[in-house]
């Protein structure tokens, strides 16, 4: 009999794990597939036929262009803030030994910034 490690799943979880990722990815798999499809307006399964038709359509209309152009904008400016304040925690992190308190203080910091908004949001909710 295999016994087993203390930091290895057991079958349970492994399944419970593999049904939230089905759960999760087999309707976006079914969007993909519609996305191929010669049907105009109602949805069969199996589609009736694959097509490149609706990119296309899509790609010819200049306010698809725009959205893409504003979401690639948005998602540039987000990846350089994410990598300047994953840069400044990396550095914090860094310098934690000579900081008083260390880790310990560091969470306590947290745990209390967190409260206070938390509270913040929940008094100006209405």
């Amino acid at each position: 009999m295999r016994y087993r490690r203390w930091n290895e799943p057991s079958l349970g979880v492994r399944l419970a794990a593999y049904a939230v990722l089905a759960f999760m990815h087999l309707p976006v798999l079914v969007i993909v597939l519609y996305a191929f499809t010669t049907a105009d307006r109602t949805y069969e399964f199996p589609p009736p036929g694959l097509t490149l038709h609706w990119f296309e359509a899509a790609f010819a209309r200049a306010d698809i262009w725009a959205a893409m152009r504003l979401s690639l904008a948005v998602a540039a400016v987000a990846t350089v803030f994410a990598i300047i304040l994953g840069s400044l925690t990396v550095v914090t992190l860094l310098a934690l030994p000579r900081i008083k308190g260390g880790w310990i203080g560091l969470m306590y910091a947290l745990q209390i910034t967190d409260r206070d908004a938390r509270l913040h949001t929940a008094d100006h909710a209405d």
